[in-house]
């Protein structure tokens, strides 16, 4: 407010929203944990000393997987020179009744074997490759 040009009073005001009631550590409520130790069958620790000790009893053991990967690593090798070596489409039975691809068609027709060239032709094909060569470095 000003009064003769001059500041007399302000005002400032602003607005908070806090945090949702989960995130306020401030609140404690234990009857919750032991409600809910109860129905676990669990059990509230005290201390943190109670908390880091353990059973003497291991209740993990450990196994040696050795013999078993190498078993899997030879089976696996086997497998893959079976796969390679043997002769797979005529131990398979066919089935006739799977459509073919144009793809299959083409494989199964006879190829054609290309003219054989005579001297002449490979003569005129090295002096065409020989004047395109040439002309290139002209360029």
């Amino acid at each position: 407010m000003q009064e003769d040009g001059q500041t007399v009073a302000s005002l400032s005001g602003g607005a908070v929203i806090p945090y949702a009631r989960e995130y306020d550590l401030r609140v404690t409520d234990d009857g919750v944990l032991e409600r809910l130790t109860e129905e676990t069958h669990g059990q509230m620790v005290p201390t943190a000393d109670a908390l880091l000790s353990f059973p003497e009893a291991a209740a993990q053991t450990r196994h040696d997987l050795t013999a078993w990967l190498m078993m899997a690593a030879l089976l696996t090798l086997l497998l893959d020179i079976a796969q390679r070596r043997l002769s797979w489409e005529k131990a398979l039975p066919k089935h006739s009744d799977e459509p073919k691809s144009p793809r299959t068609r083409a494989a199964k027709r006879p190829r054609v074997k290309p003219k054989a060239k005579t001297e002449a032709d490979r003569t005129q094909t090295s002096q065409q490759l020989w004047e395109n060569m040439q002309n290139r470095k002209r360029l």
